[in-house]
């Protein structure tokens, strides 16, 4: 089984804006840390549909702290 790794977002080679993002993979717990100012930012995770549709529905979650560690699930 693999490991989990861990991806610094704001690193050499990545932003805020996932469009940026493209041909970066990740795998299942995967580790995504996000370090930004919250007066400014914040993470919102979403599925699929909100995210193509620009939209936040009723599943997403928002992270506020400036410095957040999500963990990927499979899916």
């Amino acid at each position: 089984m693999a490991q989990p790794r861990v991806f610094e977002i704001i690193a050499k080679g990545w932003s805020f804006n996932v469009e940026n993002w493209n041909g970066k993979k990740f795998l299942p717990d995967d580790v995504l840390i996000f370090n930004y100012d919250p007066a400014i930012h914040n993470v919102i995770s979403v599925n699929q549909v909100s995210y193509d549709t620009c939209t936040l529905g009723s599943n997403f979650k928002a992270y506020q702290s400036g410095h957040d560690q999500i963990v990927l699930a499979k899916g």
